[in-house]
């Protein structure tokens, strides 16, 4: 589990720079960022959740298989798919910020984004194996009595 001290040392540096401030100015820094660069910010958010999607997915495939997306297919291939698509509409939302209004972009550089962090926290939840009812037949060793 070396994600763990990786999220835990990323936090840590991104809180310490906000330590001598107040929380009201660290909401209004974020909330500046949003505002002043909507793009770059989309994309870490789809950076985060793809994170989590891909977590998700290597937590749940260490279990059993036939809960986790594309059961025993090419499950890395689909998340590619979907990372990569997820960052291709976010990408392309960078000219509807400067002509559209703010609300009908955020619907696309956000809506895949959430809906991809959603589905790896899903992924996370199913991991199978600990109670599975079927028999691991996998152990059993076929001896020939004379």
């Amino acid at each position: 589990m070396t994600l763990r001290p990786t999220l835990a040392l990323l936090a840590f540096l991104l809180l310490s720079g906000s330590a001598q401030a107040s929380p009201k100015r660290v909401l209004r820094a974020i909330a500046s960022q949003f505002r002043e660069h909507p793009t770059r910010t989309a994309l870490i958010l789809g950076g985060v959740a793809a994170g989590v999607h891909a977590g998700g997915l290597r937590h749940c495939r260490q279990g059993s298989v036939e809960n986790c997306q594309a059961k025993y297919g090419a499950a890395w291939a689909s998340y590619g798919a979907a990372t990569g698509i997820n960052f291709v509409v976010v990408a392309s939302t960078s000219g509807c910020w400067r002509d559209q209004s703010k609300k009908f972009c955020s619907l696309f550089a956000y809506s895949g984004s959430a809906a991809q962090l959603g589905f790896g926290i899903n992924q996370w939840k199913k991991k199978g194996g600990e109670h599975e009812t079927h028999i691991d037949l996998s152990r059993i060793a076929f001896v020939r009595s004379r």
